[in-house]
């Protein structure tokens, strides 16, 4: 009876341990993702949202390189050369020593899809940013 219940606190323990050590990453996840869903509301000029919103996101690498002008070209020919966002769906989460990536598929009027690719430092900061399309 010993054994069995040894065997169930081990089995407890070892579940409990594993969910505090994949909390981190899901915490993690989700400040990315709500960064991410900014980045995409600016980009479109959806919600009223404007670079003013997102620069806090990014790191001071990327807030220097990525201005508000820049940011406008950017916004600019997305929209000249794609069209109008008409969905975008969360594709893949990679967690690398020195940061993460996160991969979302966009469509957009005209274009079937397009890959963006966000890469974020250890501290969640936004440090890049870049999209291309995805041929047939």
């Amino acid at each position: 009876m010993k054994k069995i219940w040894s065997f169930i606190l081990c089995l407890v323990i070892s579940l409990a341990m594993t969910s505090v050590c994949l909390a981190s990453d899901g915490a993690d996840l989700n400040k990315q993702q709500q960064a991410v869903v900014k980045v995409f509301a600016a980009l479109n000029g959806q919600n009223g949202m404007e670079y003013a919103g997102i620069r806090q996101l990014m790191s001071a690498k990327l807030q220097t390189e990525l201005d508000e002008k820049t940011f406008g070209s950017v916004k600019n020919n997305l929209r000249r050369s794609y069209g109008e966002q008409r969905e975008n769906r969360f594709l893949a989460y990679q967690r690398y020593a020195d940061g993460d990536r996160l991969a979302y598929l966009a469509k957009y009027s005209k274009e079937k899809a397009l890959l963006f690719i966000f890469v974020f430092d250890k501290q969640n900061d936004l440090g890049a940013f870049s999209f291309q399309p995805i041929g047939e």
